[in-house]
């Protein structure tokens, strides 16, 4: 009887975005995808592709309660959720126990909005969404992604994780205006990362943060600030203020990263036995990365790998990020 393919349950797979991109590529690979997103009929593309498709909104507890679940019985059934070659796991006869390789915590939500003018239960959404949302589900899945050290077992039987993989922004190192509540959740994100990764290491559980630029999707659809009602009590009301602030709040897609490529920097070397990833750097064959500990440079960082450090910076992007802030009058 065959092994079964490894498992990955990515949230925030809207068709068009990101998080869909990276469903693709992780199915392409052979892994068996469990995509979610707030609605079905928004993953038409990737049930198309025969990926398994599944409802969530990382603020609802019993979606999340029932995604869990529903996977759980998926992945102890095996790749025939009737029955098949993982036994009946209505009744346990012949059932595997259920085991989640790879965690994507993608799904976010931003604004562009100054700080001054933010409108607070907004914020609180956001960090529902991008942090708590995150939070939430990363609990749920843990029943399925612990991996204890094997009692007696040898050094490679312990060796054996799961990994969780929370999608970050570059903005938190240098964070562009206009975007705060989004910066101040993604830096959250960032503090949990770290933390979660010493509390979940001696269960078999890999945390990693991957930092993002920006990337041509329905994410960066926002409208560019324009305050509406009561602008009079705006901070920028002068219209000399208010047409810079505009200006500055313009995002241009058409110089982001396309998500497909994106989504394939990240993962690389199909064949390996575990998937790694890399700075989604598009510019370079080779991406270019600085670890975050600063105790080593090198031109490809395998977080995937033994040795990876958890968080990858990529240069060229910060680059990108400086040169633009500046063009705003903006030095960083």
């Amino acid at each position: 009887m065959s092994s079964s393919p490894k498992s990955v349950l990515i949230t925030g797979c809207t068709d068009g975005t990101a998080g869909a991109a990276l469903a693709k590529q992780f199915h392409l690979r052979g892994l068996r995808v469990f995509a979610t997103a707030r609605k079905l009929e928004n993953m038409a593309g990737l049930a198309e592709m025969g990926i398994e498709t599944l409802e969530l909104d990382v603020t609802n507890k019993e979606q999340i309660r029932d995604v869990v679940e529903s996977v759980r019985e998926k992945l102890t059934a095996g790749p025939d959720v009737e029955g098949g070659e993982g036994g009946d796991h209505r009744t346990g006869v012949g059932a595997k126990e259920a085991k989640l390789d790879i965690l994507v915590n993608n799904a976010g939500y931003w604004n562009l909005m100054p700080l001054a003018d933010q409108d607070l239960d907004a914020a609180r959404q956001m960090f529902e969404i991008n942090y708590f949302g995150l939070l939430a589900v990363t609990q749920a899945c843990l029943p399925l992604l612990v991996r204890p050290p094997v009692a007696g077992g040898g050094r490679e039987q312990q060796q054996q994780h799961s990994i969780i993989a929370n999608v970050g922004s570059i903005s938190t190192i240098v964070p562009p205006p206009y975007q705060g509540v989004y910066v101040a959740s993604k830096a959250a994100v960032g503090a949990l990362t770290d933390v979660l990764r010493l509390e979940l290491a001696p269960l078999g559980v890999k945390v990693v943060q991957v930092l993002t630029g920006s990337v041509a999707t329905r994410f960066l659809e926002v409208p560019a600030w324009k305050p509406e009602a009561g602008a009079q009590q705006s901070a920028y009301y002068p219209a000399s203020l208010m047409e810079t602030v505009e200006k500055r709040t313009y995002m241009d897609i058409s110089k982001a990263m396309e998500p497909e490529n994106r989504a394939a920097s990240l993962i690389s070397q199909p064949e390996a036995p575990k998937p790694t990833l890399n700075s989604d750097a598009a510019s370079k064959p080779k991406p270019c990365c600085v670890c975050k500990d600063e105790k080593a440079q090198r031109d490809e960082c395998m977080l995937f790998s033994k040795t990876a450090d958890p968080t990858i910076e990529c240069k060229s992007t910060i680059a990108q990020y400086k040169s633009c802030m500046a063009g705003f009058g903006f030095q960083v």
